[in-house]
């Protein structure tokens, strides 16, 4: 799932429900996009991320043809019109992530492909309706990468950031940068004693990048957060109240504001159930924000996949509550108050 919201009253989400899907609107009035035949679109399909600049969105994600085949999948969404783009050949896209966009028609979207046996980082530049593959050294070879967030805070400089097993299952945090034209893996810092991290979320303003995920240790599960000033990362420490919480989606309005989204586990269940969760970075430390959530009368598996912040106090974070039935949350945030909101 993804969100971008350009304005305070405008956002645009994507996801999946049986077939991709678009849904447009802010606080309580949201509205699904119909969405335009496509020759090729005739298996489940998703749209993972999505982008806005100027009035004009970027949505990509993947979908199996009838040989259970991925493809990658790419929409411009313009007002309520929705248009599939084609896609390069020769490519054996395994999933397409994130999309980051400088301007109209100039994005690069990020995921992974097939290559032979092993599963390797891509990279996607769009030029006006062209996408062209962008090779970069990928430091983690022969590990299998998966690209999973890119942002870029001008038209020269961008980082995606993922995940990699280079040690069996355990996963290790991946990040590439472009600076100018070039792209090239950087050393993502790794903490000590772990069993896994992943990068999951970015979100780059200039000077500054905050990438988010999980990291597990022998104990528990914990939020992974570190920041990028462009040569160098700092680990960014939260408090021991957070151990269990997981982080997939990070919104920054300046280098020290920054919105991040995911789920904690409850007592439901045992404690086997997540709830929706939302942590602020505010005055040097974060900190947990009250959101509203009636889980009904079952216990569900909730969490929010994705935020995004056209303001400081003003958020926009989807989700899905699993379950019976399993059905889209969006939780919407005016003045720092957090209102559950049914699309």
């Amino acid at each position: 799932m993804g969100v971008d919201c350009p304005s305070v009253t405008t956002c645009v989400a994507v996801g999946d429900g049986d077939n991709a899907a678009i849904i447009r609107g802010s606080g309580a009035g949201w509205n699904s996009l119909a969405l335009p035949s496509y020759a090729h679109l005739v298996g489940d399909s998703s749209l993972n991320g999505v982008t806005c600049v100027r009035g004009w969105c970027l949505a990509v994600g993947e979908f199996l043809d009838p040989h259970k085949a991925t493809h990658g999948l790419a929409a411009t969404i313009v007002g309520t019109h929705v248009r599939f783009l084609s896609m390069p050949q020769g490519l054996a896209i395994d999933d397409l992530n994130s999309v980051s966009c400088a301007a109209v028609g100039r994005c690069i979207a990020v995921g992974a492909e097939k290559s032979g046996s092993r599963q390797a980082g891509l990279i996607l530049s769009l030029h006006g309706s062209r996408w062209t593959p962008i090779p970069f050294a990928d430091a983690s070879r022969p590990a299998n990468v998966d690209l999973k967030s890119a942002s870029c805070s001008s038209p020269t400089l961008c980082l995606a950031v993922g995940e990699s097993n280079a040690y069996g299952a355990n996963h290790l945090p991946v990040a590439v940068i472009r600076t100018g034209s070039a792209w090239r893996q950087v050393v993502a810092p790794l903490p000590r004693h772990i069993l896994s991290a992943s990068f999951l979320g970015l979100s780059c303003v200039p000077g500054s990048c905050t990438a988010v995920g999980d990291i597990e240790d022998a104990y528990s599960d914990a939020p992974l957060v570190d920041r990028f000033d462009g040569a160098h990362w700092t680990r960014v420490s939260l408090p021991g109240a957070f151990a269990g919480d997981f982080v997939y989606s990070v919104a920054c309005t300046g280098p020290a504001s920054c919105v991040a989204a995911g789920t904690f586990p409850t007592g439901c269940n045992n404690g086997n159930n997540q709830y929706p969760l939302v942590i602020r970075w505010s005055d040097g430390r974060w900190s947990r924000e009250v959101v509203p959530w009636n889980p009904g009368t079952f216990c569900g598996e909730t969490a929010l996949y994705a935020i995004s912040c056209p303001a400081a106090a003003t958020c926009t974070a989807v989700g899905q509550q699993w379950g019976q039935p399993t059905f889209d949350v969006v939780e919407y945030q005016r003045q720092r108050r957090w209102i559950e909101v049914t699309p």
